[in-house]
């Protein structure tokens, strides 16, 4: 977890977990329909037991104009998806090896309570601006 493309992402990591967030993996790469898809963090809050893919983005402007970004995002949404069906997948086929990481412990037990298929995830964005974080969360919902 110590692989920062850039300073914003290792001040979002820390105000995640001051919010009670597990983090599971930072600059996680799938490989999805043969190319390689990255995620900057994965996490779960074990209090809304939400499972969380997030992508990090910083801006050191007063007024970003954040439509990009997410139709950026938006763009990127099936390979997304992918990479968190195989995400998911692959804790499902490697449970002795998830189950040894500790940082999986809350999240291996929500899974263990409830069916695969009813895992709660968002798709959500962080934009750090000048080290104010804003959380947007499940942005891929209509």
């Amino acid at each position: 977890m110590n692989r920062f493309r850039h300073f914003g992402e290792k001040i979002v990591l820390q105000h995640l977990q001051a919010q009670g967030y597990d983090i599971l993996e930072h600059n996680k790469i799938i490989k999805v329909d043969g190319v390689s898809v990255e995620i900057d963090i994965i996490c779960f809050h074990p209090k809304s037991n939400f499972l969380h893919f997030i992508e990090v983005k910083s801006w050191n402007q007063k007024s970003p104009y954040i439509h990009p970004v997410i139709k950026e995002i938006q763009h990127r949404k099936e390979k997304i998806l992918k990479l968190s069906y195989k995400y998911i997948q692959d804790i499902l086929l490697n449970l002795d090896l998830y189950s040894s990481k500790s940082e999986y412990n809350n999240f291996l037990c929500h899974l263990n309570a409830i069916s695969p298929w009813e895992i709660s995830i968002s798709f959500d964005l962080i934009w750090i601006n000048n080290n104010q974080i804003k959380h947007f969360r499940n942005i891929f919902s209509t």
